[in-house]
């Protein structure tokens, strides 16, 4: 049997009243709604995810590009074989497209005392956010290498035993005399 207050009967509220009176399909309409907030936090999830990890190797890249490019170096100046190990260094390790990103660059140089320093940038698409209106990021690092070479102590021990009093074949002085 029917209430005689349904949306149809020829007895009712206003439409507006039984409209929001009416609970069923509530469910239906929260799910729908909660859908698009969840969606955000997924999206964002996976494009964080992925600036991590390209961050990460274009920092990878623009360490071994600069400890390359110091190695490289003669002096305290940089030279174009130097600039160009830099280069290679850094787009062997760091390839262009990597996780479609684009414009990827590095930026060397070099300080008075030898110290090779380097900026790398790239710019990478939102795969997820992009549908909500984020577009491209960019991400920039900075690396430093250093030649440091530290004291070396070089010892030489004598043998000043007995056998050092003997003369080797064919020399004419004993072995101590000839050490000294």
């Amino acid at each position: 049997m029917r209430s005689k207050d349904t949306l149809f009967s020829t007895n009712r509220k206003p439409f507006m009243q039984a409209l929001l009176a009416d609970t069923s399909g509530d469910t239906l309409a929260m799910t729908a709604a909660a859908v698009i907030p969840l969606l955000a936090i997924a999206g964002g999830a996976v494009d964080v995810g992925r600036m991590y990890y390209a961050k990460n190797q274009l920092q990878f890249a623009c360490d071994s590009a600069v400890l390359a490019g110091r190695k490289t170096m003669e002096g305290k100046t940089m030279d174009g074989k130097t600039k160009q190990a830099i280069q290679d260094f850094f787009h062997n390790n760091y390839k262009e497209g990597m996780l479609d990103t684009d414009n990827t660059a590095i930026t060397p140089s070099v300080t008075g005392d030898g110290l090779v320093s380097a900026t790398a940038t790239t710019n990478i698409p939102m795969a997820m956010m992009g549908f909500f209106g984020f577009g491209d990021k960019g991400l920039t690092v900075e690396c430093t290498a250093a030649r440091n070479i530290g004291n070396t102590d070089v010892m030489f021990v004598l043998d000043t035993t007995a056998s050092m009093l003997q003369t080797n074949p064919g020399d004419n002085t004993n072995r101590i005399k000839a050490l000294r």
